[in-house]
């Protein structure tokens, strides 16, 4: 074989592999793209997780005194919180946060009768309030609503709990 045909034999397949080449880069830059694309639906999702120790038996028997828990902080900047959620919700007046369930969102309806709590007709178990209680007060008003950005939190153990009992429907 002469020099010139293995020159353009091995330049035929250097070219192919340079193309070959070529596409796969453009491949994953075309990956890279979709995966960095702006849109709602494209978004990643990033929480903190810190784990904290829990101290009181205000959620009793789900998350018992001395339990440890993880929270999700920034969960609810990317998903709505939903009735049964276990959250955290800190007071201005108070240093550390408290576990509380959600038992009522936007739209329900909350009554008062002979000791329990109703939500939207379903009996939600006893409540126990303080005469002083700011929801007592408000569920005296017969069918209360929860608006939008508003929500009941109760904590599990109602005879033992610092909830709605005492500060009401919590702002979002």
């Amino acid at each position: 074989m002469s020099a010139k045909r293995i020159f353009r034999k091995n330049y035929f397949i250097v070219i192919i592999l340079f193309i070959i080449l070529l596409v796969i880069f453009f491949y994953f830059i075309f990956l890279l793209f979709l995966n960095n694309k702006g849109g709602e639906e494209n978004e990643q999702k990033e929480f903190i997780l810190k784990n904290f120790s829990v101290s009181g038996n205000s959620m009793e028997p789900t998350i018992k005194n001395g339990g440890n828990v993880t929270i999700a902080f920034g969960y609810y900047d990317f998903y709505d919180v939903e009735k049964g959620d276990i959250v955290v919700v800190k007071f201005s007046t108070r240093k550390d946060g408290l576990l509380k369930r959600v038992v009522a969102v936007e739209g329900d309806k909350i009554n008062f009768s002979q000791g329990n709590i109703f939500v939207n007709g379903i009996d939600e178990g006893k409540f126990f309030a303080s005469e002083k209680s700011l929801l007592l007060k408000q569920l005296s008003l017969n069918n209360l609503s929860i608006f939008k950005g508003e929500y009941l939190l109760l904590g599990d153990n109602r005879a033992s709990s610092l909830d709605a009992g005492e500060f009401g429907l919590v702002p979002k």
